[in-house]
């Protein structure tokens, strides 16, 4: 839309290629990206607050048994860190980009206990196939996930899909 008062020009939404240029770029970083996060001391400082505020929601909800999904879960690491918390019986983790995913499972291959990773595109409704994913999950994350998305309120929905009734989604 241009402006008849300026030389602005107001875009909405987000320029095409944006989706395919984020999926290059993580690709790109995705063998770094376990070691400069696990490093870096804001994203030290913001994970141990989600920790800290899924360990709120899981006593205040009495809850001990349920299912965790971790949205953009990139390298795992807050997966491999709440299976170690032993607050979820089953955990999950959904990414984009498919390098994220294969160093996730590298990285938590010896975890204890199973994890299981989800390649979608939160941007989009639920494939068929997944289905099974359907208000599956207690609680769910979304850490530095929010500011990739090109289509912030259908990436929310699929997260409300993925929650139960009376779920969590804890963002940083």
């Amino acid at each position: 839309m241009k402006n008849n008062d300026s030389d602005v020009t107001l875009i909405r939404g987000v320029p095409p290629g944006f989706k395919q240029e984020r999926l290059d770029a993580w690709s790109h970083l995705s063998f770094e990206w376990l070691s400069y996060s696990r490093h870096d001391d804001f994203h030290s400082k913001s994970m141990d607050k989600v920790l800290l505020n899924i360990s709120r929601t899981v006593r205040d909800g009495g809850l001990r048994e349920g299912a965790f999904v971790d949205l953009g879960c990139g390298p795992g690491l807050l997966l491999r860190e709440v299976r170690s918390k032993e607050y979820f019986v089953e955990l999950a983790g959904i990414d984009f980009c498919p390098e994220m995913l294969q160093v996730a499972q590298t990285h938590n291959s010896m975890a204890i206990g199973a994890i299981d990773y989800y390649q979608l595109d939160l941007e989009r409704p639920l494939p068929t196939h997944h289905t099974k994913l359907k208000h599956r999950f207690h609680r769910a994350s979304a850490s530095f996930l929010l500011d990739e998305v090109g289509d912030l309120n259908a990436c929310l929905r699929s997260a409300a899909t993925l929650l139960r009734s009376r779920g969590y989604l804890i963002v940083a």
